[in-house]
């Protein structure tokens, strides 16, 4: 039985994608601070209605399922997935020699969509950012950390291992980022 995601013949198998400490930390870190957000959302719902702020309950609501979602990966590894089957694609079509201009496109196109969303938030939330600034800073080291990750560029993909005090930096990206928000859902719900 296969209990690792990986590669093995050109072909994607389901398992655990980091059965390290440091990758159950994260998931775990995923799961809890999904949590919080979802009782940061629920209390917002049980605030009376001149006080309750539906733009805080759509942000922490998002935030749970982005963690949610993220933490489900980051055990699948649905990105080797994602990389396998475009590398499948690429060679079928015959353009993989071709491969880094795609992927540069790719990469820009992600780090498009997530600028653009974080615009619209911060936009639409430029009242709330006194409550939630450490939440939109963990979201924003969460979309760089993916990014990097889309890319599968070697030379990139290598930023993630770099060290710094001892910590790799996909950990302080990563960790860092899921503590912002954890750390702001907690500030939140002691708020209110």
């Amino acid at each position: 039985m296969q209990i690792l995601a990986v590669i093995e013949g050109n072909q994607w198998e389901p398992g655990i994608g980091d059965p390290t400490f440091m990758g159950w930390l994260t998931v775990v870190a995923y799961l809890i601070t999904s949590l919080l957000c979802v009782v940061c959302a629920q209390q917002t719902n049980r605030m009376p209605y001149p006080y309750r702020d539906d733009k805080q309950r759509l942000l922490w609501w998002s935030l749970a399922l982005v963690l949610l979602l993220l933490g489900i990966n980051k055990q699948l590894d649905l990105q080797s997935w994602f990389t396998q089957v475009g590398r499948q694609i690429a060679i079928s079509e015959g353009w993989y020699q071709e491969r880094r201009g795609f992927q540069i496109e790719f990469i820009a196109g992600i780090a498009l969509v997530a600028f653009v969303l974080i615009l619209l938030t911060v936009d639409k939330m430029i009242n709330e950012l006194r409550e939630s600034w450490l939440a939109m800073l963990g979201i924003i080291f969460l979309i760089s950390f993916v990014v990097i990750r889309a890319g599968s560029f070697h030379h990139i993909d290598q930023m993630l291992h770099w060290q710094l005090a001892g910590f790799q930096m996909n950990w302080i990206l990563e960790l860092g980022g899921i503590a912002c928000i954890g750390v702001s859902a907690v500030n939140y719900l002691h708020r209110h």
